[in-house]
């Protein structure tokens, strides 16, 4: 009786479930699925080789990051203890970055890019940016933020007293509590002083400048009267010492003056006239401007130098203070004592938000639209927001919570320990504003520090404990989100390595996440959600891959960049693009290296990455395994033109037992055996099956049509493979490739008796 597999899309299955014959993609899973990739179309692949770029400039902890400038300007950036290193194309530009990250800290980074700017966040470093100043030159430099931000203003109605209002002081508290503790030097205090409305008044009679300045914030208004000829400056200063010109109104004794406005921060306004025309006999002229706030905080900003004791404290004075006292004071919300944003990610584009402190870990920062910079807190529409997640404390099984990622979608998307939620305008015809804005509970299983991938419409985020990747898509039935587990059929493919480390996504040529795991086993995870598919493998090397990430070429191909700790080196890689059109074309080997000779040669040096190795080297298109480096060379055994060379690895493919029952019946108990498989193939060479790990016989070898001592031509079609067997009770069939070839396997149909 034939048993045809035919799809390999239902991937690697658990041991748990090794014998579910009654699921319907049983037929179409693996017991063991090791270095190749299921192909959404059905068929199973082995992966290509990694070639060799660099050896990194640390033996420590390294970290990969992508800086995608566009399609035709990529550049990855190696990331050590206090460097980053950037190549382009594979080479590097040869200028390192300075940077403060610890090698501890290196996995925990946060960023994301617009243009040519990478922002970057880290729990224990301020906010800081790459920029890409031209094609070869990079700076890093900490973000100047503007606004603080600050945290709530304390509501224990504590008086503060500075000794002045500028320079160095010494602040005190009129209290018994701890207000200034160890460690709090670098903190910030923005220093309110209620401000009632106000304004000043004008006469002018000829040129000249006001006499008085009005300290503005919020809304403001400018009135005129009398009768005059010549021009009203309305100027502004940030310090309130140098002024620009900021409002003109200019007047031919035919109208009077009325605008308002709206000020954010705190800024100085005072009045200038020019232009002054004299009347007409008999007739006065005169401008009388009036210019007027309502009440309103104003408020300075001093930094603390040193402390005391705990009501104690010196300070420098950034912004000059409004008074000596304040009962409406806060402190900064992101300093060393309190800690920086551990995340940061864009929302719809034109804010920047920035998550998760030490001192408030549900809080988010959305700076003002359009201005990355700007996280003045207001009630202005375009203002910066802040948003605390409130929930927690026993949801999920979370006592306590803290952010784990953000998300851009059409909504922001904010996953933490306790549950996945969103952050939304009430009013979905208007834009989030800090008076326009709502948060909504979407499901409860809860989330790991680690940031999302976005496939299409779904997330596909990383289950708190690090060991499921769950899919979160939107349900049109039950207006909300649902958010199945992809690691159900395997769930060990996880947590067998210690749970998820990286994750980085490839689109061409077909969509694979690659789940890198702590054990440094990439775990991947063919998937297309519109035709079901979602086949997991694991990709495996002569080494521990400690980094992940994806770049797209000019062509728009992803290439996946590998950090692999070889030895006591850390080699950077990427993976070869597949290529089957002719034998020796593509690369099937780990860390290789490809040469090209006008003469053929004999000898292959600049390999000193793989010094003391035994290495396999594919000469001209025939594969030679045991040669070995030495001093950073290989004599080879015949000369050649095109010649790669790299670490063999092995790829295997093993089904699940065959079972011909339907429904509740079962075959699992009876006695069977497979004498005869048919393999179908494409452009493949090489490899071998067995019958449950015996009885082995070659795939694809050499026939009368190949050249003679030549290469082998890959072939297409079928083979009829006898493989001698004994009757038992389980059955399986294997698939192994050893050479450094390509071999894509579309289809086994067995021959299995029954007894």
């Amino acid at each position: 009786m034939s048993y045809l597999v035919n799809n390999f899309n239902g991937g690697e299955w658990g041991p748990r479930l090794r014998y579910r014959a009654d699921l319907a993609k049983y037929r179409n899973s693996c017991a063991v699925l090791e270095n190749f990739l299921p192909m959404p179309w059905g068929g199973v692949e082995n992966r290509p080789g990694t070639l060799h770029i660099a050896v990194a400039a640390t033996t420590g902890n390294v970290r990969l990051i992508a800086f995608q400038y566009n399609v035709e300007t990529a550049y990855l950036i190696e990331a050590g203890e206090a460097y980053f290193r950037i190549y382009r194309d594979g080479v590097y530009i040869g200028k390192d970055v300075a940077t403060p990250y610890l090698a501890d800290e290196l996995g925990a980074l946060s960023f994301t890019q617009s243009n040519d700017v990478l922002f970057i966040a880290h729990a224990n470093h301020p906010p800081a940016m790459l920029k890409r100043i031209t094609e070869i030159e990079f700076q890093y430099e900490v973000m100047k933020i503007r606004g603080g931000p600050y945290q709530d203003e304390d509501a224990r109605e504590i008086e503060l007293t500075s000794s002045a209002a500028t320079g160095s002081v010494t602040v005190t508290a009129d209290t018994a509590d701890e207000i200034f503790k160890a460690g709090m030097e670098g903190t910030r205090i923005r220093w309110a002083v209620p401000v009632s409305s106000n304004a000043i008044n004008e006469t002018f009679k000829r040129d000249g400048t006001g006499k008085e300045k009005l300290r503005v914030r919020g809304s403001w208004k400018v009135t005129t009267g009398g009768s005059w000829v010549g021009t009203l400056h309305l100027e502004r200063s940030e310090d309130g010492e140098t002024f620009e010109e900021y409002r003109i109104y200019t007047v031919n004794a035919d109208r009077n003056i009325e605008d308002s406005g709206y000020e954010e921060n705190h800024v100085w306004y005072r009045f200038r006239f020019t232009d002054w025309q004299n009347p007409p006999s008999g007739v006065l002229y005169e401008c009388r401007a009036s210019l007027g706030i309502e009440s309103f905080e104003a408020y300075g900003v001093l930094e603390l130098t040193a402390i005391t004791d705990a009501r104690t404290a010196t300070a420098t004075v950034i912004e000059e203070l409004p008074g000596l006292k304040s009962k409406t004071w806060s402190l900064s919300a992101w300093d060393k004592f309190h800690g920086y944003p551990a995340l940061v990610q864009f929302y719809a584009g034109d804010r920047l938000v920035f998550a998760r402190t030490r001192k408030e870990p549900t809080r988010l920062w959305l700076s003002a639209t359009g201005d990355y910079l700007d996280f003045n807190a207001d009630v202005l529409a375009n203002s910066s927001l802040l948003y605390t997640v409130k929930t927690g404390n026993g949801q999920g099984g979370v006592t306590g919570n803290a952010i784990a990622f953000i998300a851009n979608r059409k909504e922001l998307v904010v996953g933490s320990w306790a549950e996945i939620g969103s952050l939304t305008p009430n009013d979905e015809n208007q834009p989030l504003a800090p008076d326009n804005k709502k948060y909504r509970s979407e499901t409860s299983p809860g989330s790991e520090d680690f940031p999302p991938i976005q496939v299409n419409d779904v997330l596909l985020f990383v289950r708190r404990g690090g060991e499921n990747l769950l899919e979160l898509a939107y349900n049109y039935m039950t207006d909300g989100y649902d958010a199945p587990d992809m690691t159900l059929m395997r769930p060990e493919i996880l947590a067998a390595g210690g749970g998820i480390k990286e994750m980085a996504y490839v689109q061409l040529p077909y969509p694979v996440v690659y789940c890198l795991r702590h054990d440094g086993v990439l775990a991947s995870f063919t998937y297309n959600r519109a035709e079901e598919v979602t086949a997991w493998a694991r990709q495996v090397t002569d080494g521990k891959i400690e980094s992940v990430t994806v770049l797209q070429d000019r062509s728009g191909y992803d290439i996946i960049y590998l950090a692999v700790r070889r030895g006591n080196a850390v080699h950077i890689e990427q993976f070869a693009r597949r290529d089957d059109s002719a034998t020796g074309s593509g690369v099937f080997l780990d860390d290789a290296k490809v040469f090209d000779f006008d003469e053929p040669a004999e000898v292959l040096t600049g390999l000193e990455h793989l010094e003391g190795r035994s290495v396999t080297a594919v000469i001209d298109g025939t594969g030679f395994a045991g040669l070995k480096v030495e001093g950073g060379r290989v004599e080879l055994p015949r000369a050649g033109s095109h010649i790669s060379v790299g670490i063999p690895y092995t790829s295997t493919v093993e089904t699940l037992p065959l079972d011909l029952a339907q429904g509740p019946d079962s075959t699992f108990d009876r006695r069977k055996r497979n004498p005869r498989t048919y393999l179908k193939y494409y452009r493949s060479l090489g490899g071998e099956i067995y019958n449950s790990g015996v009885n082995g016989s070659t795939l694809i070898f050499r026939i009368m049509s190949d050249v003679a001592n030549g290469p082998i031509k890959l072939k297409t079609g079928s083979n009829e493979l006898a493989l001698p067997d004994r009757y038992g009770v389980e059955k399986t069939v294997t698939v192994i490739q050893h050479d450094p070839f390509p071999i894509t396997v579309l289809a086994l149909v067995n021959t299995l008796e029954v007894s």
